[in-house]
């Protein structure tokens, strides 16, 4: 009896040896398998999901600061216009004390001049951009005053200028006439651009016109 039961145990120590030496069967393996699969998946998703909403909220914070940006630009652009109209008002007021100084430099053909010029470029519809103090040169009783000037205007409405001064209103001789095509530096509008020189001579007995 005794050797029986020691061979039983041998039997069932044998058995228990043989069964932690066998391999996992195919079930097993498959089970193993798709357990670790599962696992992989679920980080797969997640890692996923977590650049998924980084991206997102970089992409929200870009657009915030965009949108900020837009909204500053449209406060600075907004006060565009009372700038602008504060400027004209200024360079208006500089004009007027610039041209009030020029006047008075002048003498009574010089303001007379300017005069007509100012009353028939506005009928004209020209701009004066420039009228510089004559050149004056003095032969035995003739004085010669050269006057440099330019408008900005059409063409023909520069021809009837020139016709004005000379034949209607008998101030001067035009001497030297240059028309120039400019283009304007913000808005890129072209405009003729025409300069000349008016010759006055006057002698010791002649009257002021």
């Amino acid at each position: 009896m005794k050797k029986k039961h020691g061979s039983k145990k041998y039997i069932l120590k044998n058995l228990v040896h043989s069964i932690k030496k066998k391999p996992p069967s195919n079930l097993e393996y498959s089970f193993m398998k798709n357990i670790n699969s599962t696992y992989l998946l679920i980080l797969g998703f997640l890692i996923l999901i977590l650049l998924s909403y980084r991206f997102a909220v970089s992409k929200t914070l870009e657009s915030r600061v965009y949108l900020n940006n837009i909204q500053t630009q449209e406060i600075q652009f907004s006060n565009i216009p009372s700038q602008l109209k504060q400027l004209r008002i200024q360079n208006n007021y500089y004009d007027s004390i610039l041209t009030v100084k020029k006047i008075n430099r002048l003498d009574g053909f010089e303001t007379n001049l300017l005069n007509k010029i100012t009353t028939i470029s506005k009928r004209l519809d020209l701009e004066i951009t420039k009228f510089n103090e004559p050149h004056t040169v003095n032969i035995e009783n003739s004085e010669i005053k050269t006057f440099n000037l330019s408008v900005i205007g059409a063409y023909s409405s520069v021809l009837d200028l020139i016709y004005q001064l000379e034949q209607h209103y008998k101030l001067g001789k035009v001497m030297s006439v240059d028309f120039k095509k400019k283009k304007h530096r913000k808005t890129y509008k072209e405009y003729l651009e025409c300069t000349m020189y008016l010759q006055n001579t006057s002698t010791s007995n002649s009257y002021l016109k």
